[in-house]
C-alpha cells in the first residue's frame, strides 16, 4: 500500500485529501477528503 496526502491552504480553513492505493495493482481503495480548520 502506498498512501498519498496533502494539505491544500485556504487560509483560516483547509482540505486534506488522502489517497490510498494498491502499487501492484494500481487500483485506488480509500479516498478522505477532510475540511480542516488551520491552527
Amino acid at each position: 500500500m502506498k498512501q498519498v496526502g496533502w494539505i491544500s491552504d485556504f487560509g483560516k480553513y483547509g482540505q486534506e485529501l488522502h489517497i490510498k492505493f494498491d502499487k501492484n495493482t494500481k487500483v485506488i481503495s480509500l479516498i478522505i477528503l477532510k475540511n480542516i480548520i488551520m491552527k
